[in-house]
């Protein structure tokens, strides 16, 4: 996160995730760079509670890869007196 005034940019890859918490509400502003979501997105069936636990861990864009670009999602956000980012 990078932030210039009440101006904030995101880039998100991998599985790291970034919340903002205003108004004592705490919301997710990036989507997990995984199999399982790919799936979600893609509107495939989930499967069995294991099978998606198995593939949530399975990276699809990362840092440090073996294979292919990385693709960085940049978001832009405006900042609110009170605001809070939860990175983790």
């Amino acid at each position: 996160v990078y932030t210039a005034g009440s101006d904030a940019f995101i880039g998100h890859v991998g599985d790291s995730r970034a919340y903002l918490y205003r108004d004592s509400v705490l919301t997710c502003l990036t989507r997990d760079h995984t199999l399982a979501q790919s799936m979600i997105d893609a509107g495939l069936p989930p499967g069995s509670a294991n099978e998606m636990k198995m593939m949530s861990r399975v990276l699809v864009n990362c840092l440090g890869g073996q294979e292919g670009p990385v693709y960085v999602d940049v978001e832009h956000l405006k900042l609110r007196n009170g605001d809070r980012l939860l990175l983790c």
